[in-house]
This record gives C-alpha cells, sequence and structure tokens, in this order.
C-alpha cells in the first residue's frame, strides 16, 4: 500500500515538473503554412496540446489550411506577423491568448468557448469575414499613432460573461448583438461603427464616453447606454430608430463619421533619405475618398500644399500609397495628410517632423543595397552617436539587428533577424533607405 501511494507520488511530482518546468517557445523562421515544419525554427510546429507556459512567435505571414485552437499558451504575432485563411481561430482554455501587433485575417474567431479568462489584446489589424463570438476578454488597444488596434467584422456576438474594451476603431459590417450581463466599454479614444442593427438582448449596460455610430436600429429594450460619450447614425445629424419605435437622439456635436470612419488611416510617417523625405500611408477602408494632399510647414503653424495623390474611392482592403518631397526644406519641417470626399469634406492626419542638415548627399553611405543581411555603413565627416533601424511604419526595430563598429568611421549592421522589407537606418544626422531580400 505504501509502495502504491509512492508511485503515485512520484507520477504527480513528474507531471507538474512537465508541466511547469519544460515550456516550450515556438518561433516562425519564415513565411509559410502553420503546419509545415519549415515554417518554423528547431522546436518546429507548435503541437496540438501545449502545456502551460509555452508560447508562440509568430514574425512572419502564416497561412491557416485548418481550424486552429489555441490552449493555454501565450501567441505574440509582431508587427511583421500574420495568420490568414479562411478558417476559424479559437481560444478555449484559460490563460489562452492573442497579443497582435500584425494582422489576423480569418472567417471566424471565437474567445473563451471554454472559459472566461482567455483574451486578445489587439495593437494591430483583425478581420473576421464571418462572426466573431466574445466570451472573455477582447481589448483593442491604442498605443500610439502608428500603433493602434483596428477591427472589422460581419457580426459580434458578445456573450454574458464577456468583455470589449475599445479604445480605438472598431466596424460591425452587419449586426453586434450583446447577451447577458457582459460588458462593452468603448473608452474615450474609442469609435464604434455597426452598419446595421445594435442589439441588447438581456440587461446590460454599454459604456461609451468615446463616439458610437449605428446605421440601423438599437434595440435597447433590454438594456441601456450611459457615459459621457455621443451616439448617433453615421451622417452625424440623424437620430437612430430603436427596435421598439423611439428614437435615440443623435448628440450634438459628433460630427459625420467620415474623419475616423470608414476612411480608416493605419498610419502615415514621414522619414529622411539623404537630401529628400519619403512619405508613405496606408488606409484600412475608404468610402468617396477624391484625393489625398500633402502640406508641408516650416514652423508647423503656415501650411503649403506640395502635392496632389488620388484617392481609392471606395475600398474595403489595406490600400498603401507613397510620396518623395524631392526639394525638403532645410532644418525642421512639418508635414500632414490632408483627405478629401468628394462632397469637399476635408479631415487631417497628425503632423510628422522631418529635421534634415545641410551638406549630407555623401555623409552617409550604406551598401550593398539591397542585402540579404549584412550591411556596411561608412559615415566620414559625421559625428554618430546613435544608429537606428526603423520598419516601414516607423517602428524602431534595432533590438532585432547587431551593430558592430569597425573603425572610428566604419560601421556593419547585420539584418538577417529582420524579414524581408523596406527599412531605414537612421542617425542623428540622416536616414537612407534599405531593403532586406
Amino acid at each position: 500500500m505504501k509502495n502504491s501511494a509512492k508511485k503515485i507520488l512520484m507520477v504527480l511530482v513528474l507531471v507538474l515538473t512537465a508541466q511547469l518546468g519544460f515550456a516550450t517557445t515556438y518561433t516562425t523562421a519564415q513565411d509559410g503554412d502553420w503546419s509545415s515544419t519549415s515554417t518554423w525554427d528547431a522546436n518546429g510546429v507548435p503541437p496540438q496540446t501545449w502545456s502551460t507556459g509555452d508560447i508562440i512567435n509568430v514574425n512572419h505571414a502564416l497561412t491557416i489550411s485548418n481550424d486552429l485552437v489555441i490552449s493555454y499558451y501565450v501567441t505574440n504575432i509582431s508587427s511583421n506577423g500574420e495568420i490568414a485563411g479562411g478558417k476559424k481561430i479559437t481560444l478555449k482554455e484559460s490563460g489562452s491568448e492573442i497579443n497582435n501587433y500584425g494582422k489576423i485575417d480569418v472567417s471566424d474567431i471565437d474567445i473563451g468557448s471554454n472559459s472566461g479568462e482567455a483574451k486578445i489584446d489587439n495593437y494591430g489589424e483583425i478581420y473576421v469575414s464571418s462572426t466573431f463570438t466574445v466570451s472573455a476578454d477582447l481589448n483593442n488597444k491604442y498605443q500610439s499613432s502608428s500603433i493602434h488596434g483596428y477591427i472589422e467584422v460581419t457580426d459580434i456576438e458578445l456573450g454574458s460573461s464577456g468583455t470589449i474594451a475599445n479604445d480605438h476603431h472598431i466596424k460591425v459590417r452587419n449586426n453586434f448583438t450583446i447577451q447577458g450581463s457582459a460588458d462593452l466599454t468603448n473608452n474615450t479614444s474609442g469609435i464604434l461603427y455597426v452598419v446595421n442593427n445594435l442589439n441588447i438582448t438581456a440587461n446590460t449596460t454599454i459604456t461609451n464616453d468615446g463616439k458610437v455610430y449605428v446605421d440601423g436600429t438599437i434595440d435597447n429594450s433590454n438594456g441601456n447606454i450611459q457615459g459621457s460619450g455621443k451616439q448617433c447614425h453615421s451622417d452625424g445629424q440623424t437620430d437612430i430608430p430603436t427596435a421598439s419605435g423611439g428614437v435615440v437622439q443623435c448628440s450634438a456635436g459628433i460630427g459625420p463619421i467620415d474623419g475616423t470612419f470608414p476612411i480608416d488611416l493605419i498610419f502615415f510617417t514621414a522619414n529622411p533619405n539623404q537630401n529628400q523625405v519619403e512619405l508613405t500611408w496606408t488606409t484600412a477602408t475608404e468610402e468617396n475618398n477624391e484625393f489625398f494632399t500633402i502640406e508641408r510647414s516650416q514652423d508647423g503653424q503656415n501650411w503649403d500644399e506640395i502635392a496632389t495623390i488620388p484617392g481609392a474611392g471606395n475600398s474595403n482592403e489595406l490600400l498603401q500609397y507613397s510620396f518623395v518631397d524631392q526639394n525638403p526644406l532645410e532644418g525642421q519641417t512639418y508635414y500632414h495628410l490632408k483627405q478629401t470626399d468628394y462632397d469637399g469634406t476635408s479631415t487631417y492626419s497628425e503632423v510628422r517632423t522631418v529635421k534634415l542638415e545641410g551638406d549630407m548627399d555623401n555623409s552617409i553611405k550604406v551598401y550593398p543595397n539591397p542585402t540579404l543581411g549584412q550591411l556596411q555603413m561608412d559615415v566620414a565627416h559625421v559625428d554618430i552617436k546613435e544608429i537606428h533601424v526603423l520598419n516601414i511604419i516607423g517602428q524602431d526595430v534595432t533590438t532585432e539587428v547587431s551593430i558592430c563598429q569597425n573603425g572610428a568611421a566604419s560601421f556593419t549592421l547585420d539584418l538577417s533577424n529582420l524579414p524581408k522589407g523596406m527599412y531605414f537606418v537612421q542617425t542623428s544626422k540622416a536616414a537612407t533607405k534599405v531593403y532586406k531580400q
């Protein structure tokens, strides 16, 4: 009897040790299918059953050919990472978590089907072509002008134990249904746009301190909207009808949705490149967008138009734009983007600041460009205190780069850990565009 007890105790100890002491990190090695061994590092494809504490790092574009179930572990999707495919992602166990700085583009997402402790923190883009079911925690974050969450779905079903906290933009192309004692908080910087109906099917209170636009009806017979925010039709002037025949009055001064939705500016950057300035921007959706105007200022107060770029009119996909200011002003210069609709309505982006010094043509040389990984930088006659590497949306990825100083005027940069794409090698004097192959 004693021996049996000892054996059972030893088995329990071994099980606990395996769970607590041997957590594994799985990291992507290249673009590819989730289930392919060539997609992952030496630890291989993440198994169907994970241990508590396991971590998945997605730094590349992955395709899922089957439904993906995330149990117990944390999945980190970097700004260069992507999970896409016409399949469903399910977070079904306590501790299951996705931190998304990149892109998720799938058919369905279900958070917390078995547990109320799963969550998604979104700083990137999430597109769901069918239903997003939330029975745990969904946090749509705003970290900065270039790092913030955008979610676009066909339908959202917020379950009785689910919570949604929105600090940026959520667009629901059909219906948003809230069940039971769920918790929906639209914070000060949050904008929620429901193209069809907002249905509150139980005794639930929505806290809105931002802006809520509904183009269909609101069924608030079993709940209500409170908070210091504003509600209206997307035109900014029409009351929202309720399912019971009443109306939710349009809040004064809310304005039409065109300034933020459906023209959604994901980012706008301005980066010096030798004696030029490269401006890039991306939109998530566009509606009635006639053109963009790039404006430049020496003092941040008086602005001059330097270029006009045609818009896409109407679009529901990511679109990228760029322009090179070949004759920039010397010293500190301000840029912003003006977007104009067909009806003449205009909105402005946040301001970007660039500082150019004179006589920079031959001050910094970077080669070979494009590069497979190793990059040589010569900085004759320039005092270099810091070197930074930025990706195309302005995020600092220097921690992923090995920098070795070969002498007073020479550096070697190893970009091998970065995905293929365009980057900026930036110093206090200039920024040079490089391409990683």
